[in-house]
C-alpha cells in the first residue's frame, strides 16, 4: 500500500504507448531496486519498516528527479 505498483515489460509494451527500449529501462531500474531491498538482511521481518521505506524512497526520488 505504501508503494506504487510496478508494470511488467510485457504489459508495458502491450497495452500502453510506452516505447519497448523505455520499457526495458525501466524494468532495469526495478530490478536494481528490487535486488537492493532483497539485500537487506532479514528483509522478511524488516518489510514493513523504515530500512525498506527509506531505499525505496531514495530509488523513486532518483528516479522521479531524473
Amino acid at each position: 500500500e505504501k508503494f506504487p505498483e510496478f508494470l511488467p515489460v510485457y504489459s508495458q509494451v502491450s497495452f500502453s504507448h510506452i516505447p519497448y527500449h523505455k520499457a526495458l529501462e525501466e524494468a532495469a531500474q526495478q530490478d536494481a531496486l528490487f535486488a537492493k531491498i532483497l539485500s537487506i538482511e532479514g528483509v522478511e521481518e524488516k518489510w514493513n519498516g523504515s530500512e525498506v521505506e527509506t531505499v525505496f524512497k531514495a530509488w523513486y526520488g532518483a528516479t522521479v528527479d531524473a
